[in-house]
């Protein structure tokens, strides 16, 4: 979303600089564009926040676990790292409860199954788990966690984990899931950090106001 406002802005900088427009006002028709530009800019997830950092939502065909994570790097994070009760109590009580989404939860290659070796994609130090009953039990290649386990038959698993295959899967037990919960920390003006292609497209705005100037100028 975001990116998509930055190239309309973008546009709207490029076609106010060609117009036939002049003197003040075309400054200030640059002038608004750009200031829209930068609000906006910033503004690339639907997310929701929580202490210091911002979580989204997000769908990702096929439900593959390293998929999920792909595109929550490319927005500026990973997937969700759950730290204590309150947050996971959080996440509970913010997002569909009976979805099952992809979490940061993932088994470290070569570890004794089925509980050895879990860590967090973030590199953050494991201080919290919220297993379902008989989880982790690596039913088949199981090396990567969601959430809302068998929440459909029993409201009490809200929220619990369980270990998964890597992707989405077809059968009668072959759910999987193809949503995942994105978090990335917050900036200091409480926003998350602008997509990198986002950014790209603000610099050719900036550079055609300063060329229009420089036109003026001569």
């Amino acid at each position: 979303m975001g990116e998509l406002i930055a190239r309309r802005a973008w546009l709207w900088a490029f076609l106010f600089t060609r117009g036939e427009e002049k003197g003040m006002k075309k400054v200030l028709s640059l002038l608004w564009c750009v200031c829209f530009l930068f609000a906006f800019a910033g503004d690339s997830h639907a997310y929701v926040t929580y202490l210091d950092n911002w979580y989204e939502e997000i769908y990702v065909p096929g439900g593959d676990w390293y998929d999920a994570q792909a595109v929550a790097v490319g927005m500026g994070g990973n997937l969700v790292t759950i730290n204590n009760a309150e947050e996971q109590g959080w996440l509970n009580s913010t997002f569909d409860s009976w979805q099952y989404y992809w979490i940061g939860f993932y088994q470290i290659p070569g570890s004794q199954e089925p509980s050895e070796g879990w860590a967090w994609i973030s590199g953050e130090t494991v201080t919290y788990t919220h297993w379902q009953d008989g989880e982790p039990n690596n039913g088949g290649v199981e090396n990567w966690a969601i959430m809302n386990w068998d929440r459909e038959h029993v409201e009490s698993r809200t929220g619990t984990w369980n270990d998964w295959k890597q992707a989405q899967t077809t059968g009668t037990w072959g759910m999987g899931s193809e949503y995942a919960i994105v978090e990335g920390v917050l900036s200091k003006d409480c926003s998350p950090v602008p997509e990198p292609a986002t950014m790209l497209l603000l610099g050719p705005a900036l550079l055609g106001l300063i060329g229009f100037k420089r036109k003026r100028v001569l």
